[in-house]
């Protein structure tokens, strides 16, 4: 006569497995959710980054209007803390917008998160990270190219304002490719969509 284990004892073991099973079937949904919610945030933060791109551009477009023109631009600061660049001709505003913000807080405080749950997107991530960086870089720039002369008492002009639009011009787009690859990652979409807030 062979001998079996317990009925209590085979119960016990498939009650384990199961409460296992199920364990693991919860920690995959839980990781998901997660995933899901870090890549919303992840999108979001980009997309307020792409109005920045074009917010950029356009001041660097008024730069070398200024520079063509004989204008010049001035740096307000507003009471609400923001920055505003005004473009000026004869003395007179032409037009005016704030310079953007870069954001970069959602991508910077879930990294870990994103490197645990989301490892597919990491690399791409510390691209886009990096590449938000340089972004905060070109804003600190012009915030300062916007204080600076942009036309000399004599007629002349400061020949870095002209290199740093060329420099500038050129590391948006590589910034912007940067952006482009996660959110494509991220949606499955291109990168055109853009939020102000």
């Amino acid at each position: 006569m062979t001998e079996f284990l317990p009925i209590t004892a085979l119960i016990a073991i498939v009650l384990f497995a199961f409460k296992e099973v199920l364990e693991a079937w919860r920690r995959h949904k839980a990781k998901a959710r997660t995933r899901r919610a870090t890549r919303t945030l992840l999108v979001h933060e980009l997309e307020r980054n792409k109005w920045a791109l074009k917010n950029f551009r356009k001041h660097l477009e008024n730069f070398e209007w200024a520079i063509n023109e004989n204008g010049s631009i001035q740096l307000l600061d507003e009471a609400s803390g923001h920055r505003r660049i005004e473009l000026l001709f004869d003395g007179e505003m032409s037009s005016s917008s704030l310079l953007a913000d870069v954001y970069a807080d959602t991508l910077s405080n879930n990294l870990l998160e994103i490197a645990v749950n989301d490892e597919s997107i990491f690399e791409t991530v510390l691209d886009a990270y990096d590449a938000l960086k340089e972004l905060q870089h070109l804003h600190d720039n012009i915030l300062v190219r916007a204080s600076e002369p942009f036309n000399c008492a004599d007629g002349t002009r400061p020949d870095f304002i002209e290199s740093f639009i060329e420099y500038a011009k050129a590391e948006l787009d590589l910034i912007e490719k940067d952006l482009a690859k996660l959110y494509r990652q991220c949606t499955g979409k291109d990168f055109e969509n853009f939020r102000l807030r």
